[in-house]
């Protein structure tokens, strides 16, 4: 197998994955009437942010893994970097 297919299926599966919450909360969000992320563009808006958002963070955990030499400290430290990122970034603008 070369590593083109390698890496290529692995990414469409991990693709394929992440598209079920990513599709399932643009809907919730929709369907629990949150109109702070639905009114006009903004739910355009949060589409893309949440297919976006899977196609960048996919191979950033995939580049993680590299600089590890055991994937437990690899995930360890990616999810720690998303929850900083994340929660708490979001949590610092929203203050700011």
């Amino acid at each position: 197998m070369s590593i083109i297919a390698y890496w290529s299926s692995n990414y469409l599966v991990d693709w394929l994955k992440y598209l079920i919450p990513g599709i399932l909360c643009p809907i919730v969000s929709n369907a629990l009437g949150a109109s702070m992320l639905t009114n006009g563009n903004k739910y355009n808006a949060l589409w893309e942010l949440f297919m976006f958002y899977g196609l960048a963070i996919i191979p950033t955990t995939y580049l993680m893994a590299y600089i590890f030499k055991e994937h437990t400290k690899a995930q360890t430290a990616t999810f720690f970097i998303n929850f900083g990122v994340g929660f708490i970034g979001s949590l610092a603008i929203s203050i700011l």
